[in-house]
């Protein structure tokens, strides 16, 4: 999915397409079971390990941030989305 982060906070954060439809989608924290929700910018230039994507917190995106991802949609419980990974589209 693509839009804009219209809202956040500890736990979740919502994102506006085009049409304006919204959606709320859950973040998750990592531990040491499950690996959470990531936030990726990417880099002009790689780093000196070739990596060209840079981890960043939710804290450190601004509302009005565009951003592609992905989450998931369990079967017991359609209408709790945890968010996968995103990156910073820009």
């Amino acid at each position: 999915m693509e839009g804009t982060l219209v809202a956040k906070d500890d736990k979740s954060i919502t994102i506006s397409d085009d049409k304006r439809n919204k959606i709320t989608i859950i973040v998750a924290s990592s531990s040491k079971e499950i690996t959470g929700t990531k936030f990726y910018k990417t880099e002009a230039i790689p780093d000196k390990d070739g990596r060209r994507f840079t981890e960043v917190t939710i804290d450190n995106i601004p509302l009005g941030t565009k951003l592609h991802g992905d989450f998931f949609v369990f079967p017991h419980n359609k209408n709790e989305l945890i968010g996968s990974s995103f990156n910073i589209v820009e």
